[in-house]
């Protein structure tokens, strides 16, 4: 067996000394930090949106708001109020949002779940253990349109649901927000009475943006180690700590043959006519206020939205993000190392290059290779934290399918803070989705964090191994790696490196492309103004890949002499990018249309333009050129945005590449439309149409979700596959949805 240690090549051990050096550093903190005390009352106010409640006059204010951008540290245009109050079972924020002109408030979003950084908004972000690493965001803008995500260091769960209640009103002195957040929503101490918290607002119109605590623009509000302190939070109540939530879908599919001569056996359908009334259950039990188990049964994602469609021009698979809402709870806490976290901005590489090397991946539970769905009979969850240690363990029980009778997977990640910000962790999976083999993997990681490296500016540093332990795997199972990153706003840099050997294969996990050596290095430096143009960014990135023999099998490389962003946020950007590909074995970019062995050199261009997200109507476009494959490739995207109102979105992009190759010429297309309704924060309507002419399939999803009441929630979907070969159109799947949940908490 090939031996793990320092005589790996001379760019590893350089990563892994830096990582350790970063290690012994110790992080410096502010001596001076604010504080403000949740004041105790009996009953809270009503969540109204108006600020005529009598208890909060008894709060302590917040008016010391200050500038993030344009000018950190600076006196805002606006003033800002907020007050706090708690009671045994929620935190009471209000936010009171002074303006001079109100009807120069900007605001064109009612999404549920949509970031509303272009929007007038205020934010949220508190850290209930004080461990600096780990808390909750919350964001609303004056309409009442709501985002909450949980944290783990710099990885954000964008699709944690907590229930929270909020109002909003516009008056003639700006705009007012009442919250309500429950403590059985989120994990604490109870025995801690003082929580890091911190407070956000942004004014669209002007690019200003305000932080009562840390107006560093380059942290987010999850930085919390300059955070201020909330204080008076002990003895806070989570009940008994269990939430069931009942569902019931009927589910209706019409699926008629499809036997047509032109068409390849494969694709040849079944006819498949069925209906179904579908129970299942979702339980969540708060073992401690910190620890929570959960259980799922007979598990239907019918109401997940649809994956939005690709078209791959490269030799290796696809990278699509998880979207259930099983895996997504608490998923912050399966994260490994970062890997899919890399600052590189390449536009020629997709997130698989990043994603590469992943132990576990959600997504290879209950998906198969070629997006089939499989039934969960069951899954089991524990997740949260005891002290300074996290821990996930994940259980489920798939059915069976032709291939493969009913497996049992299972992953288990324990992680522990040291270093004040940094964590060091173990990680090990169980199972093979696709056979019967007990295959498994196990590995370890450290993550480095020192908010205040320099003062003012973050370090971060990786370091993990991996191996997987499969039954017909040979002895070279390894993978290893490590990145440091200077991610700072002037200032940004980062170096990395990783190794996947021949046999290492995560069975729960991604990997598409093995026995390799990856290399990526990124610099940026910005420039910031308080003008029209507020950031002037020069950029260099590079990626590359060999093999174990340190042969080149690619190499990317993109400069960016000049990237503009307006302080509407609109943007532009040029970038010239030099690629070297070496094709061992042929693939078969298009239907007829392969790429032999050899070598190949690229040298492109890329002009990027995109308009205002702050404004109505939103245009970008994308044009791309240059050498491909021994032909050439031009790229061409368009698209625009447009919000008549806050309660309408419309969004059309177009995609087109021309590839002309001396194996032939092809053309690919890619369509996507959006139509989203918004009657009322609870009520949305969203309609998604995608085409493409590789796979010829045009796909119909919309999807009608209410929120009568929060944690109760009701879906009507229907989702369309229509067939179109030789401009003929052909009903390939019909499926509507109907599912109810019902959460009662006790």
């Amino acid at each position: 067996m090939r031996s793990f240690g320092f005589e790996g090549p001379w760019a590893f051990r350089l990563v892994l000394t830096a990582v350790l050096l970063c290690a012994a550093a110790v992080p410096a903190f502010a001596e001076d930090v604010a504080r403000v005390r949740a004041v105790y009352v009996e009953t809270g106010p009503v969540i109204d949106g108006v600020l005529d409640d009598a208890v909060w006059q008894q709060a302590e204010v917040i008016d010391d708001f200050v500038q993030v951008l344009p000018v950190p540290g600076a006196t805002p245009s606006q003033r800002t109020e907020v007050r706090l109050l708690r009671d045994d079972e929620n935190l009471y924020v209000a936010f009171r949002a002074y303006e001079d002109s109100p009807e120069d408030i900007v605001a064109h979003r009612l999404e549920r779940d949509e970031f509303f950084f272009f929007d007038d908004h205020v934010s949220i972000s508190i850290d209930p253990f004080r461990d600096l690493l780990n808390g909750y965001f919350f964001m609303a803008n004056p309409y009442g349109g709501r985002r909450e995500v949980s944290f783990e260091g710099d990885l954000f769960e964008k699709e944690w649901d907590g229930i929270w209640y909020l109002q909003t009103r516009i008056d003639e002195q700006g705009w007012t927000v009442e919250i309500a957040l429950p403590f059985r929503s989120i994990s604490f101490d109870p025995e801690r009475d003082d929580w890091g918290i911190n407070f956000g607002r942004a004014m669209a119109r002007n690019g200003e943006e305000l932080r009562w605590q840390n107006p560093r623009p380059d942290q987010f509000m999850s930085d919390m180690v300059e955070a201020g302190i909330l204080e008076g939070m002990k003895g806070a109540h989570q009940g008994i700590g269990l939430d069931m939530l009942p569902s019931l879908s009927l589910k209706r599919v019409d699926q008629p043959r499809i036997d047509r001569p032109d068409w390849e056996p494969s694709v040849v359908q079944d006819s498949r006519h069925y209906t179904r009334l579908e129970p299942s259950l979702d339980a969540f039990y708060k073992l401690t206020p910190s620890m929570t188990a959960a259980l799922t049964v007979n598990t239907d994602f019918g109401e997940t939205e649809v994956d939005v469609a690709q078209v791959n021009l490269t030799q290796y698979a696809l990278f699509y993000p998880e979207k259930r809402d099983f895996f997504l709870q608490d998923s912050g806490i399966f994260e490994f190392a970062e890997l899919n976290q890399s600052s590189l901005t390449l536009s020629s590489a997709d997130p698989s290059v990043r994603a590469n090397g992943l132990p576990f991946y959600s997504r290879r539970i209950g998906i198969q290779a070629n997006g089939t769905e499989v039934g969960l009979l069951a899954g089991a969850k524990l997740t949260g934290r005891v002290g300074r240690f996290k821990v996930g363990f994940l259980d489920v029980e798939t059915d069976p399918t032709i291939e493969v009778g009913r497996r049992n997977l299972g992953v288990m990640r324990i992680a522990a803070n040291v270093l004040e910000e940094s964590t060091v962790g173990l990680i090990a999976t169980r199972g093979n989705p696709d056979g019967n083999d007990s295959d498994a993997l196990v590995g370890a990681d450290f993550m480095y964090r020192n908010g205040n490296f320099l003062p003012g500016r973050a370090l971060t540093g990786t370091f993990w191994l991996q191996r997987s332990l499969n039954e017909e795997g040979g002895s070279d199972q390894w993978a290893y790696g490590g990145r440091i990153e200077y991610p700072n706003d002037h200032i940004k840099w980062s170096l990395g490196m990783r190794e996947l050997q021949e046999d290492f294969d995560p069975k729960l996990g991604f990997a598409n492309r093995v026995g390799i050596r990856q290399y990526e290095a990124g610099f940026r430096y910005r420039t910031r103004t308080d003008g029209t143009i507020r950031t002037f960014d020069s950029e260099v990135d590079a990626l590359l890949v060999t093999d174990l023999s340190n042969r080149i099998q690619s190499f990317t490389a993109e400069v960016t002499p000049l990237g503009l962003s307006t302080a509407r946020s609109g943007l532009a950007s040029a970038r010239y990018i030099q690629r070297f590909e070496r094709v061992e074995e042929p693939f078969e970019i298009s239907p007829g249309v392969v790429i032999p062995i050899g070598s190949y050199h690229f040298q492109q261009g890329l002009l990027a333009l995109g308009g205002s997200p702050m404004r109505k109507f939103r245009p970008g476009f994308v044009l791309k050129g240059g050498r491909f494959y021994g032909g050439t490739l031009w790229s061409a995207q368009a698209g625009i945005e447009w919000r008549p109102t806050y309660r309408i979105f419309v969004r059309a992009t177009y995609t087109e590449n021309h590839v002309d190759l001396p194996q032939g010429n092809f053309i690919t297309r890619l369509l996507e439309m959006r139509l989203d309704l918004h009657p009322s924060a609870n009520l949305a309507w969203t309609n998604l149409i995608q085409y493409d002419n590789v796979s010829k399939v045009a796909g119909i999803n919309s999807r009608l979700r209410w929120i009568p009441v929060e944690g109760r929630e009701i879906f009507l979907v229907l989702n369309q596959a229509l067939d179109a070969r030789d401009g003929r159109l052909s009903n390939r799947r019909t499926e509507g949805i109907v599912k109810v949940g019902w959460l009662l908490r006790f």
